[in-house]
């Protein structure tokens, strides 16, 4: 997914505490009063110390350094997991996600590996970092 907007229809994020906390062990958020104002995850493959990593960001609190501060804490956490590449893919159309993460030194690729292929489709720009 790359970096996206929540949908305007969470502005109370409800519906984003209840379903993204706790969904998966590689999750994790931030959040502020206890609502979620952006989550990190990924997907470990640890046969070959790669990840392919999605990362969301309230529209509220775009800008301020939450995808930074997510994208920080997800790398320590897979670096510790003896993970050495990150993949992440991003909407053709996303140009401020797609520079995003162009300023956190990942690099574009023609396609995903094949452990996380079923992330493959049309529109998309498939990013790596080594880490």
């Amino acid at each position: 997914m790359g970096m996206r907007e929540f949908p305007s229809y969470t502005k109370h994020l409800n519906y984003w505490n209840s379903y993204f906390i706790n969904q998966e062990k590689n999750q994790f958020v931030a959040s502020i009063n206890k609502n979620v104002i952006g989550l990190i995850g990924a997907r470990v493959s640890i046969e070959n110390a790669s990840a392919y990593i999605w990362l969301c960001v309230h529209s509220d609190y775009l800008g301020i350094g939450v995808g930074s501060r997510l994208l920080d804490f997800a790398k320590q956490f897979l670096v510790s997991n003896h993970v050495h590449k990150i993949y992440t893919s991003v909407s053709i159309y996303n140009q401020p996600s797609l520079q995003f993460f162009e300023v956190k030194n990942f690099c574009i690729i023609n396609h995903l590996p094949i452990e996380f292929s079923e992330h493959n489709a049309a529109n998309r720009r498939y990013l790596l970092k080594n880490i």
